[in-house]
């Protein structure tokens, strides 16, 4: 698959697993970059191959570590694990950016279905705007099952009547295309080189919308094809069990 335009921003969740997952794909494009900085050529190119753009290739090849795209845990009476430090992190991936400020952070006690919407929703807005401000066309996001449905869902803006439909996928490495649709890229952005705000408007956490789906959760460029595939059922909320409460849980020692 050749993505056009080509990919010049990445962001992942910073769990582990997803920057262990996206970490291939940063150093194909740091391989290339070097081997056109050098007038070099490369035997092998990537189909989501970056351009060689004075910007485009910098951000490529470094990865924003967005805690608002990361798991989604059911609400709980105790925190869920989290990622490892930063420090970490980045001695375990060299491309882990650092200096990146993440949009949104989950509860640690984790949220209910309609907190998760609200938090990639958020999430997704920002974003956008940053592309929009710093002239990207492209960008991969590489996350979790759930977070891929439910991304699916806000740009699409196609939401259906119960949580358990069938209709964006997430097979382990699938590849989900979205683009735009052009109406929407004229209407309401900001000026380049305008960053968004330090905190998202409140009202992104209504819908995204404005965007279609072009591959969903494609694994035709794998050996294994499909595989692991998840779906929300409707039960991993927990949303009416009181002891499922964001709120401090008292000792019964």
């Amino acid at each position: 698959m050749t993505m056009d335009p080509p990919v010049d921003v990445v962001y992942s969740s910073p769990y582990y697993r997803c920057l262990q997952t996206i970490t291939p794909f940063v150093e194909l494009q740091q391989q290339q970059r070097h081997a056109h900085s050098h007038g070099e050529s490369t035997s092998t190119s990537s189909s989501m191959s970056t351009s060689t753009g004075s910007h485009s290739g910098n951000a490529a090849t470094m990865i924003r570590p967005e805690h608002g795209i990361c798991e989604w845990f059911g609400s709980a009476p105790f925190e869920h694990p989290g990622p490892a430090s930063p420090s970490v992190l980045k001695s375990l991936f060299p491309a882990f950016d650092e200096s990146y400020v993440s949009a949104q952070y989950p509860p640690k006690r984790g949220e209910t279905l309609a907190q998760l919407q609200a938090r990639l929703t958020a999430t997704m807005q920002s974003i956008i705007d940053r592309c929009d401000a710093e002239d990207r066309r492209a960008v991969v996001l590489c996350t979790h099952a759930a977070v891929v449905i439910m991304l699916g869902r806000i740009l699409t803006g196609d939401f259906p009547e119960s949580v358990d439909v069938d209709d964006f996928h997430a097979f382990t490495c699938g590849l989900s295309v979205y683009r735009r649709k052009r109406d929407d890229r004229d209407r309401g952005l900001r000026g380049k080189g305008e960053l968004p705000d330090k905190e998202p408007n409140p009202s992104a956490a209504v819908a995204v919308g404005g965007w279609s789906c072009e591959a969903n959760s494609d694994c035709s460029f794998l050996a294994g094809g499909q595989e692991r595939g998840w779906k929300f059922v409707g039960d991993e909320e927990f949303p009416d069990t009181g002891s499922m409460s964001q709120a401090p849980s008292e000792s019964k020692l």
